[in-house]
C-alpha cells in the first residue's frame, strides 16, 4: 500500500475507528525525546473547536480506548478534566487511557 492508498483508507474511517487505528501509533511517538529541555513529549489526537455562543476557541485531547474498546459511536460525548492546563479529555468511551501519560482514566 502506498501513501496515497493509506490516506484514502484512513479518510473512509469513522472518527472513533480512526482513533482506534491511530492511538497505538501516536502513543509511542516522542517527537522531542532528543531535546535536552523536553522532559516528556507525546503525539496525540485532538479536536479544535470554536464555541459559537461564547466566541472562545478550545482544544480537547482525545483519550484513547482502554483495551481497544470501541464504545458506541455517539461522538466524543464523554469528557473529563486533564492535568494539562485548559485541556479536557474527550472520548466516546467512559474507560480510557490518557494520551499524555498512558494512565487509565474515567470520563463522564
Amino acid at each position: 500500500m502506498d501513501m496515497n492508498e493509506l490516506i484514502s483508507a484512513l479518510k473512509k474511517l469513522d472518527d472513533y475507528e480512526l482513533v482506534q487505528v491511530l492511538a497505538p501509533v501516536l502513543s509511542e511517538r516522542e517527537p522531542y525525546k532528543n531535546e535536552p529541555d523536553a522532559a516528556n513529549s507525546k503525539m496525540f489526537l485532538g479536536i479544535y473547536a470554536k464555541d459559537t455562543y461564547e466566541d472562545e476557541d478550545y482544544v480537547c485531547a482525545i483519550a484513547y480506548p482502554f483495551d481497544d474498546q470501541l464504545g458506541p459511536d455517539w461522538g466524543f460525548c464523554q469528557s473529563s478534566a486533564s492535568a494539562v492546563k485548559d485541556v479536557e479529555y474527550v472520548s466516546n468511551c467512559k474507560q480510557c487511557v490518557s494520551p499524555f501519560d498512558g494512565r487509565e482514566i474515567y470520563l463522564t
